[in-house]
């Protein structure tokens, strides 16, 4: 049966080429990798995923944290989170953004909530 989850390895520089330690839930079982080049040590990393997994043909990210440290994680049979356009204080997302002009006038702008007064502690942290 296919085991499905989320295969994550931590790459490093291992002398004059790369090493590969298996971590995170599905890390039991799944084999140490190595290779002289990123390529080839991602290509053994797919292997066992796949070998572990069951289930060819996944998604997987290689993304470097240092020049000399990266993380490879593999969804399988799993829903991996999107990027969002927009962010922080309520971006929208690309698709609200490309909305016909039409539609997008018709929306009224929240109104904005008053500011509350500051209150009078009693001291000055200046003085």
């Amino acid at each position: 049966m296919p085991k499905k989850g989320t295969y994550h390895y931590k790459c490093t520089v291992a002398g004059s080429g790369w090493k590969a330690s298996p971590m995170g839930d599905m890390a039991e079982g799944m084999p140490d990798c190595e290779g002289p080049t990123m390529y080839d040590l991602e290509k053994a990393m797919v292997d066992a995923c796949n070998e572990a997994s069951g289930m060819p043909g996944f998604n997987y990210a290689c993304d470097f944290v240092t020049p000399k440290v990266a993380l490879f994680t593999a969804c399988i049979g799993t829903a991996k989170a999107g990027v969002m356009v927009g962010g922080g204080g309520g971006g929208a997302p690309a698709a609200a953004a490309a909305a016909p002009a039409a539609g997008a006038a018709a929306a009224k702008a929240p109104e904005p909530e008053p500011e509350e007064e500051e209150e009078d502690m009693g001291f000055d942290l200046f003085d």
